[in-house]
């Protein structure tokens, strides 16, 4: 389901989220709590097992400023208790390099409150965050994609960097690999994409254990080299209204472009452009499906994800 359009409001946080809710619910999300932290509002929504590709709960944590205009933030989790207010199996930075042996998870089965560890685009807590989606109390412009994997949203305020919550899609390799411990959540943004160790471009729940040596992973598999922001990956068949090429967007472990080796997969429905020239809020063709496209960013990379 895809919205777009503009919010005038003097608290423009509260409006945005208005206007998502609408297409949450539609999308089979319920909202299952709400808390207030200082300055800030999180609205916990759950998308449940039996709507989603992975036949997984997942929490989707939408964070902003209460009052007056400043950042909104869309954050995923494994699982968040009402009664407690705690958060569990949140994304976390591959610098972060102490895990949970038994789950590949941060902190295991341990909860903690929103703001503290997680790495959280509206938190002040004890985590950094990615580029926030600056919201204005004048009007600004909104680009949201939802479904029932994963949230994707840009405004005008960060036109070169959507925010991006929910699934992945896992490399076959890595699921084989992963078996029943394969829990594929991501959070981060499309934006700046480029392959180097240890980006705050992207955070994931978990590293499902592996056998490093076994159907040749590579021996990068470490959590502090989880995460590279772009795995080019062509289209079959990419076809666009502009003259460049789209590559999907992969998550990795490995440096080496275009291999398996260390790959966990792609970010749904998300393509990144070697193009200086767009516009945010310009639309393409990808692989026969529309796309919305993002500015370009600080790297003259553009970003496009699929308006479903």
């Amino acid at each position: 389901m895809y919205i777009t359009g503009t919010v005038t409001d003097a608290n423009p946080g509260p409006a945005l989220h208005a206007v998502m809710a609408t297409t949450l619910t539609a999308a089979g999300y319920t909202l299952v709590d709400t808390v207030v932290i200082a300055t800030r509002t999180h609205k916990i929504w759950k998308s449940p097992a039996a709507g989603n590709t992975q036949n997984l709960d997942w929490y989707l944590d939408v964070a902003f400023t209460t009052a007056g205009a400043a950042v909104f933030g869309i954050t995923p989790f494994e699982s968040f208790d009402p009664a407690t207010d705690l958060g569990y199996r949140g994304v976390y930075l591959a610098s972060q390099t102490t895990t949970d042996a038994a789950t590949g998870t941060r902190f295991g089965a341990t909860g903690f409150a929103l703001e503290t560890n997680w790495f959280s685009v509206a938190s002040t807590g004890g985590a950094s965050s990615w580029p926030a989606a600056l919201t204005a109390s004048t009007q600004f412009g909104y680009w949201c994609s939802i479904n029932a994997n994963r949230v994707i949203l840009m405004v005008s305020g960060t036109p070169g960097y959507p925010q991006y919550a929910g699934f992945y899609e896992p490399d076959p390799l890595y699921a084989a690999k992963a078996g029943a411990n394969i829990y594929p959540l991501v959070g981060g943004v499309l934006g700046g994409m480029s392959r180097s160790v240890g980006l705050a471009n992207a955070a994931i729940a978990r590293i499902a254990p592996q056998t490093l040596a076994a159907a040749g992973w590579d021996d990068t598999m470490e959590p502090e080299t989880i995460l590279h922001g772009s795995r080019p990956d062509l289209p079959a068949g990419s076809t666009s209204s502009y003259p460049f090429v789209a590559s999907r967007i992969g998550l990795s472990s490995s440096t080496t472009a275009l291999s398996r080796f260390g790959r966990w997969g792609w970010w749904y429905d998300s393509y990144q452009l070697a193009s200086s020239t767009v516009v945010r809020g310009d639309t393409c063709i990808i692989d026969g499906n529309a796309c919305v496209l993002s500015s370009p960013n600080n790297n003259s990379m553009s970003t496009a994800f699929r308006t479903i």
